[in-house]
């Protein structure tokens, strides 16, 4: 089963269910396990559930060709805003380490 040849609301439908995954296993680890995220941790999950929102939304509205541009824009910022602001947020965590 190749996934690029599934239709566009089963790869939104697989995203938000691997999104979800994630989140679900987070909780676990710090609830569970009792292991307390550190910030970068923390912003993660939140871009993931943006992440898997926006995957919901799309594999519910099944967007056609403009609307699909659309929501990759979408789905490319929030990895890209985290890109951008991860030297902050490490920057703070490890300066108080030092």
């Amino acid at each position: 089963m190749n996934p690029f040849r599934w239709s566009f609301r089963a790869q939104c439908a697989a995203g938000f269910f691997v999104c979800a995954a994630l989140y679900a296993y987070a909780i676990f680890v710090q609830f569970a396990l009792g292991i307390e995220p550190c910030p970068l941790c923390i912003f993660q999950r939140i871009v993931f559930i943006v992440m898997a929102i926006l995957f919901l939304v799309s594999a519910i509205q099944n967007p056609q060709a403009r609307g699909r541009r659309v929501m990759h824009c979408c789905w490319c910022s929030p990895p890209a805003s985290g890109s951008v602001s991860r030297r902050g947020i490490c920057g703070c965590s490890t300066s108080r380490l030092i």
